[in-house]
């Protein structure tokens, strides 16, 4: 009951965030995205400092919000509730999502990943960007065996909710969310609705 209390006098406070908070959130994806091209050195230190890097740089943020921010002690528990929250509904989503057996046959032809691609974007308007890259990943991890990478795991996931950001739906998830904490907190620019779906 507490963190709620914390919540509904944090949000009822109107505060000006600094938009610079949103470079932690644009380093880490910068980083993310170069270091396993680095050289070997550097690759293997960041494989090995990821995570201090990661809590690091949420840490700094976290400090502005709670010194600086009025209320932004409830912003940060809130934050953590909605991230709590989003990490079991993955998990959950990930276990129901292991007993559905789809067979694909034939190989991972261009043709054939583009519309497996195609499905998954379609999919997701009805059954969330989650739900789809979660149904979606393990048939066509099957499907590209041979010569699978982190990067098409990515993609398909990138792919589900891309598709899903420009279907009608997304209309509703854009518009609300100026109230969705977690996207103000994380500086996330694409927009989703309160319930984290």
């Amino acid at each position: 009951m507490l963190p709620v209390l914390l919540v509904a006098s944090a949000l009822s406070v109107p505060t000006e965030i600094p938009l610079w908070l949103m470079l932690p959130f644009g380093l880490l994806l910068l980083l993310i995205a170069i270091m396993p091209l680095t050289p070997l050195k550097l690759k293997h230190w960041w494989e090995h400092n990821y995570p201090a890097v990661s809590v690091g740089l949420g840490v700094l943020v976290s400090a502005y919000y709670y010194l600086k921010i009025p209320g932004g002690g409830g912003l940060i528990v809130h934050t953590v509730y909605e991230y709590v929250s989003f990490i079991a509904l993955i998990g959950s989503l990930f276990v129901v999502a292991g007993g559905i057996h789809l067979k694909v046959k034939g190989g991972a032809t261009p043709l054939a990943n583009v519309a497996f691609l195609a499905i998954g974007a379609v999919a997701a308007n009805f059954i969330g960007t989650t739900g789809a890259s979660m149904v979606l990943i393990r048939p066509w991890i099957r499907m590209n065996k041979v010569r699978i990478s982190a990067f098409h795991v990515v993609f398909l996931s990138s792919s589900c909710r891309t598709s899903a950001a420009r279907s009608p739906r997304s209309a509703t998830r854009l518009s609300s969310s100026a109230t969705c904490t977690a996207c103000r907190f994380s500086g996330c620019w694409i927009g989703c609705s309160p319930a984290g779906s």
